[in-house]
């Protein structure tokens, strides 16, 4: 979405080749399975540009396109971004089957590099023990000041 895109002042076919241009950019420089190694963005994402108004200098414009974009993203519209049946449909039966085995890939796959519990929750009372130690230094420093 290019939003406060006015027409006189912006040239939106030269904005969408600078967006295009860094994507493939950032898809060039990430790792990818032997497989996908010559593969482009666009093979995975359809990508679509979406022009707002100025929303001062165009108000009732800017409402308009605002509420016709927000029912692209209702399911069951004509133009909705989210089909209403998906590959991805989960019984409740096998929802804890299917977060299982999801966890189960996440945790296989080295590339994501994911701290282990132990370690997060290590990292984390690390991070408030030195918040503490600072509130108690500033405490102490404001104290000395007085």
């Amino acid at each position: 979405m290019l939003r406060d895109f006015i027409e006189e002042d912006n040239d939106f076919e030269a904005i969408k080749e600078i967006i295009d241009t860094d994507v493939n950019k950032i898809w060039s420089e990430m790792h990818k399975p032997e497989e996908y190694k010559d593969s482009n963005p666009q093979d995975f994402f359809q990508f679509e540009f979406c022009l707002m108004p100025h929303k001062i200098l165009e108000k009732q414009k800017f409402a308009d396109t605002a509420k016709s974009l927000r029912t692209r993203f209702s399911v069951g519209q004509d133009n909705s971004l989210f089909p209403e049946s998906g590959a991805k449909n989960v019984p409740l039966d096998g929802l804890s089957f299917f977060i299982e085995r999801t966890w189960d890939d996440i945790r296989n796959q080295k590339e994501l590099n994911l701290p282990d519990q132990r370690e997060m929750v290590a990292n984390y009372r690390c991070n408030e023990c030195k918040d503490e130690a600072i509130a108690l230094t500033t405490e102490e420093a404001q104290k000395l000041r007085t």
